[in-house]
C-alpha cells in the first residue's frame, strides 16, 4: 500500500464514522421534529381545543346566569343581544364538536369521548335556550330550567376536563418519549463518536507505527552512512514511498562505497606515485647540484687551461722570435756557429719545455674530456630522471600537471646540456688533435735542433743546412703558434660554453628544487586524501 493511501486510511475511517454520526444526528433530529410536531400540533391542539370548549361553556354558563339574574334590569334589546351571543357561542361549541367528531384524530378514545360529549352539549344548548325563553316570561322558571342545564353541564364539563387532563398527560408522555429518543440518539451519537475517535486513534497508531518504524530504520542507516560506516546494508520489502526511500539509500550506499573504494585505491596509487616522484625529484635535485658543482669545476679547469694555452702561445711567440733571430744569425756566417749552437741548444730546451707544456695541455684536454663525459652522463641521467618524473606526473593525473611541466623543462635543459657537452667534446677533441700535432711538431723541432747542434759541432760549413733547418723550424714554430692561437680561441669558446653549462646547471638545480617542493606538496595532498578516505568503513 502506498504511503498516501496509508495516510488516508485513518481520515477515511473517521469520515465514515462521521457520516454515520451525521445520519444518526439527522435521524434524531427527524424524530425530535416529529415528537415536537406531535406535541405542538396534535397534543397541544387537542389540549387547546378542549380548553377552549371548557372556557366557552363556562362563559356561556356564567353569562346565562347573569342574564337571568339581571333580566329585569335589562331592556329588551340588551336581552336579545345577550341571548343571541349566548346561543351563538353554544352553536360554535356544537359546531366544533360536530366537526371534530366527523374527523378521525388518530386517537380512538379521543374520538369516542368527543362523540359522547356532543349529544350532551346539544342537550345543554337546548336547555339553555329553553331557560332563556322561560326567563323572559318568569326568571324563576328560567332558574329552574338552569338547574337541569347545570346537571347536564356538570356531566359533560367533567368529561371535557378529563379530556384536557388526558391531552396534558399525552403531551407529557410525548415529551418524555421525545426526551428518551433524544437520550438514545445522544448516547448512540456519543458511542459512534467515541468509536470514530478510538478507531481513528488506533488506525493512526498502527499506521504511524508502520510508517515510523521503517523511517527510523532508514534514519539510523543514514546516520551510519553519514558517520562513514558503509558496511551497513539497508533492505526493505515495502512497496511504498518509504520502501523506495530505503532502496534508494541502499543504492546510494552502494554507489558511495564503490566511489570510496575507487578513491581509496586512487589515493594509494597517488601516494605511491608521489613518493616515487619525491624520490625522483630529490635525486634530480642532487644530480643538478652535482652537475652545477661539476660545471663550476670544469669552468675553473677551462680557465686554467686557457691560461696555460696563453702562456704556451707566449712561449711559442718567443720561440718564433728566437727562430727568426737564429735564421738571421745563420746567414752571418760560420763564425757565429758556436753562438748559434748555444742558442740552438737553448731553443731546443725551450722547445722541449714547450713540448712538455703541450703534452700537459693534452693531458688537461683529456681531463676536460673526462669532465665533459661526466657532464654528459649527468645530463643523460637528468634526462632519464625527468622522463621518469613526467611518467609519474602523468600517473598522478591533474594533481601532477604542474610537476609535469617542470619535469619537461628539466628534460629540455638536460638535452640542451647534452648538446652543449657534445659541442665541447668536439672542441676538446680538436684541441687534443692540435696539441698532439704540436707535440709531434715540437718533437721534430727538437730532433732537428739536436741534429743542427750535432752538425754545427761537427762541421761549421753546414750553415746552409742549419739555415734551412731554422727556416723549417720557423715554419713549424709558426704552425705551432697558429695552432696555439686556435687553441686559445677554442679554449675561450670552451670557457664560454662551460659558463653556459654552469648557468644551465644552476637553473636546472633551481627547477629541480621547485620540482621537489611541488612533489612534496603533492605528497601532502595525497596523504590528506588518504586520511580523509580512511574515515569510511568499506
Amino acid at each position: 500500500m502506498k504511503l498516501r493511501h496509508k495516510i488516508l486510511v485513518a481520515p477515511g475511517v473517521t469520515l465514515v464514522f462521521l457520516v454515520v454520526f451525521g445520519l444518526l444526528v439527522l435521524e434524531s433530529m427527524r424524530s425530535q421534529n416529529a415528537a415536537l410536531e406531535e406535541i405542538y400540533v396534535v397534543r397541544f391542539g387537542d389540549y387547546e381545543f378542549a380548553t377552549r370548549l371548557v372556557g366557552t361553556i363556562d362563559d356561556v354558563q356564567a353569562r346565562t346566569y347573569r342574564l337571568i339574574n339581571w333580566m329585569s334590569a335589562f331592556d329588551e334589546a340588551t336581552i336579545d343581544t345577550e341571548t343571541q351571543g349566548i346561543l351563538e357561542s353554544l352553536s360554535q361549541v356544537t359546531g366544533a364538536l360536530e366537526e371534530v367528531s366527523s374527523k378521525e384524530q388518530g386517537d380512538a378514545d379521543l374520538d369516542q369521548s368527543y362523540g359522547e360529549i356532543l349529544p350532551a352539549v346539544q342537550g345543554y344548548a337546548k336547555q339553555i335556550s329553553d331557560a332563556l325563553d322561560l326567563a323572559t316570561m318568569d326568571p324563576n322558571m328560567g332558574m329552574a330550567m338552569m338547574e337541569k342545564a347545570d346537571k347536564s353541564y356538570q356531566q359533560f364539563a367533567s368529561k371535557l376536563k378529563t379530556l384536557v387532563e388526558a391531552d396534558r398527560t399525552a403531551a407529557g408522555e410525548s415529551y418524555e418519549m421525545a426526551r428518551a429518543q433524544y437520550g438514545r440518539a445522544l448516547a448512540i451519537a456519543a458511542v459512534v463518536l467515541g468509536l470514530a475517535l478510538l478507531a481513528g486513534m488506533l488506525i493512526s497508531w498502527i499506521l504511524g507505527r508502520g510508517i515510523m518504524k521503517p523511517l527510523q530504520y532508514a534514519a539510523e542507516g543514514s546516520k551510519k552512512i553519514a558517520a562513514g560506516d558503509l558496511t551497513v546494508a539497508l533492505q526493505s520489502s515495502a512497496q511504498d514511498e518509504v520502501g523506495d526511500l530505503i532502496r534508494a539509500l541502499e543504492a546510494m550506499r552502494g554507489n558511495l562505497k564503490s566511489m570510496i573504494e575507487s578513491i581509496h585505491a586512487t589515493a594509494d596509487q597517488l601516494g605511491a606515485a608521489t613518493n616515487q616522484l619525491v624520490d625522483g625529484a630529490t635525486k634530480v635535485a642532487h644530480a643538478s647540484e652535482s652537475q652545477s658543482e661539476t660545471a663550476s669545476y670544469v669552468a675553473t679547469a677551462v680557465e686554467e687551461l686557457n691560461s696555460s694555452i696563453n702562456h704556451m702561445a707566449e712561449n711559442a711567440r718567443q720561440v718564433q722570435d728566437l727562430s727568426r733571430n737564429s735564421s738571421q744569425v745563420s746567414h752571418q756566417g760560420g763564425e757565429i756557429i758556436r753562438q748559434t749552437l748555444d742558442e740552438t741548444q737553448r731553443i731546443a730546451a725551450e722547445v722541449t719545455k714547450a713540448a712538455q707544456t703541450i703534452e700537459g695541455l693534452g693531458e688537461q684536454s683529456s681531463h676536460i674530456s673526462d669532465v665533459v663525459n661526466v657532464i654528459q652522463g649527468i645530463a643523460a641521467q637528468t634526462n632519464l630522471l625527468a622522463l621518469n618524473a613526467a611518467i609519474e606526473a602523468a600517473r598522478a593525473g591533474p594533481h601532477g600537471r604542474g610537476f609535469a611541466v617542470v619535469a619537461e623543462e628539466v628534460r629540455e635543459l638536460a638535452q640542451r646540456t647534452a648538446g652543449s657537452t657534445g659541442e665541447i667534446r668536439e672542441m676538446i677533441e680538436k684541441i687534443q688533435q692540435g696539441a698532439n700535432d704540436s707535440v709531434e711538431d715540437m718533437r721534430r723541432a727538437v730532433a732537428a735542433a739536436d741534429d743542427g747542434v750535432s752538425r754545427a759541432a761537427e762541421a761549421g760549413d753546414s750553415t746552409r743546412e742549419i739555415t734551412a733547418g731554422m727556416e723549417s723550424m720557423l715554419r713549424e714554430v709558426d704552425a705551432i703558434t697558429g695552432a696555439l692561437n686556435e687553441q686559445g680561441t677554442a679554449s675561450q669558446e670552451i670557457s664560454s660554453n662551460i659558463q653556459q653549462i654552469a648557468d644551465m646547471a644552476e637553473e636546472n638545480s633551481t627547477f629541480a628544487s621547485h620540482s621537489a617542493g611541488a612533489a612534496k606538496q603533492l605528497q601532502e595532498v595525497a596523504a590528506v586524501m588518504v586520511q580523509q578516505v580512511a574515515r569510511f568503513q568499506i
